[in-house]
């Protein structure tokens, strides 16, 4: 449950564009915020550059009356994959036709294992024919796992082929499309005035949770019903000995250290903690955070 003092002070904000803003230049110098310093430069030297030339869409959470900026955000596009691994291809790939060849002799033993690894390994046709001969579903569905390893394995060094002169393809099994969160920052002297308004109780309903769920997702949201998109992901600088921020990020916003994905990652970010959420499992989320804010009616 929110105070009257925060839905008031909720009441006299609006999100817009940087570049659709009419801010101006002491409004961005009085950002401030002493845990995230390089993001006030950001925002003061670099935000509308990136902005106006389509590199990050920078917005203002902006409050109306008293005229400065609460907090800023940005997203762009990006993508997480599944890696793909040579090496454990033609693991598999061997251990699928091991696990056929026994199988298969088991069953009838009516071919000696070198030629039956060398249809394994050799033309679709020989293939076809074999899966023709075999008597049960159990070999069928063991020699479609050699197949499609054995595929795969193939289409891999047909694409270096195609693509002999380019280094910079980075090749992988499968690609997610996803926004990146890259930036999102809180004023110090916004922050205060939260935790006055909640009497020194802020930390129960924080600032940032309110300005992620209110007005981050649903430009998500939107993204979303235009194009395909399934994961959000951010970069969490977290210098703290126990990972407050990250801690932030997954107990409040809805993210955690994916295992089964990959992302690329520029040098901006290293030493920065890689976290993804899937979009909806956090609209989910969203609707339940202002279902618990029972005062508070969810914004449209």
């Amino acid at each position: 449950m929110l105070t009257t003092g925060q839905r008031a002070f909720l009441e006299q904000l609006e999100c817009v564009r940087f570049c659709e803003s009419h801010v101006e230049t002491p409004q961005l110098m009085n950002f401030q915020s002493a845990r995230a310093s390089t993001l006030d430069k950001y925002l003061q030297e670099t935000a509308s550059r990136d902005d106006d030339i389509g590199q990050t869409a920078v917005y203002l959470v902006y409050h109306k009356h008293d005229r400065y900026i609460v907090a800023f955000f940005s997203l762009h596009c990006g993508s997480l994959f599944e890696g793909f691994n040579l090496t454990g291809i033609e693991r598999d790939l061997e251990a699928s036709i091991a696990d056929f060849e026994e199988a298969y002799v088991f069953s009838n033993g009516r071919r000696d294992i070198h030629t039956l690894r060398q249809i394994l390994l050799g033309s679709h046709d020989e293939a076809n024919v074999l899966c023709s001969e075999l008597p049960n579903r159990e070999l069928k569905r063991k020699l479609a796992t050699v197949r499609r390893l054995k595929c795969k394995r193939s289409i891999f060094f047909e694409d270096l082929k195609t693509e002999s002169n380019r280094a910079n393809i980075n090749r992988v099994s499968h690609t997610f499309p996803a926004l990146e969160l890259v930036h999102f920052c809180l004023s110090d002297s916004a922050k205060a005035k939260w935790d006055e308004y909640a009497g020194g109780q802020g930390k129960r309903h924080p600032l940032g949770a309110h300005l992620y769920w209110q007005y981050i997702l649903p430009i998500v949201q939107k993204v979303c019903r235009l194009v395909g998109c399934k994961y959000l992901f951010l970069f969490a600088a977290d210098a703290s000995p126990d990972g407050n921020l990250v801690n932030y990020y997954k107990n409040v916003c809805g993210f955690s250290e994916p295992k089964e994905h990959g992302v690329s990652k520029p040098v901006y970010d290293w030493t920065c903690k890689f976290l993804s959420a899937d979009i909806r499992t956090l609209l989910d989320k969203r609707a339940a955070y202002f279902q618990s804010l029972s005062e508070v009616e969810e914004p449209v």
